[in-house]
């Protein structure tokens, strides 16, 4: 019984921190010169797309605070760079086998109970790109995946949000 619950618990916790993770990933035109770009503003979401207002005001407001914080100015008109969002959240399932433990040396083969369990969560993916706004071209797009957490207040929310645009827009501008 104490294996058991050993393996129980064990499996909990490799779940858990093996869902923690924030993948990042970026891509950049690396024959661009970031740095003769001062300003930026955000492209318009499209009027058909359905998404939470709560939750892009926070990641505007994220967006925009990475940006200042790398010395770039908003202005609605004529900016260098766009900055466009595409957010999007998918079910999961994690299917976890447990429970063999090994016979007696005398004996072949494993014993114990064997179990399956199943763990719903949702996984969310955050992209960022970036357009040179005079030739209307994809510039720089970084990209963060990860567990979302089960519930969250606003000021979590905000907190969680501000750290995983911080992650994804951590290596832009790219450096030469």
């Amino acid at each position: 019984m104490r294996k058991f619950i050993f393996l129980l618990l064990a499996s909990i916790i490799l779940f858990s921190i093996s869902c923690s993770t924030f993948n990042v990933k970026f891509d950049y035109d690396s024959e661009e010169d970031f740095s003769k770009f001062k300003t930026f503003d955000f492209l318009k979401v499209p009027d058909d797309v359905r998404v939470n207002e709560l939750v892009l005001r926070r990641i505007y407001r994220a967006i925009g605070l990475e940006f200042k914080n790398k010395g770039f100015t908003r202005v609605m008109n004529n900016a260098d760079l766009l900055v466009a969002v595409h957010a999007n959240i998918r079910d999961r399932i994690n299917v976890v086998s447990w429970g063999y433990g090994y016979a007696p040396y005398y004996w072949y083969g494993y014993w114990g109970p064997h179990a399956v369990s199943a763990y719903r969560y949702e996984e969310g993916t955050l992209a960022i790109d970036i357009v040179k706004a005079s030739e209307e071209t994809l510039i720089w797009r970084g990209v963060g995946q990860g567990v979302l957490p089960e519930a969250m207040s606003p000021e979590e929310m905000d907190e969680m949000i501000n750290k995983k645009v911080a992650k994804i827009l951590r290596e832009f501008p790219p450096k030469k």
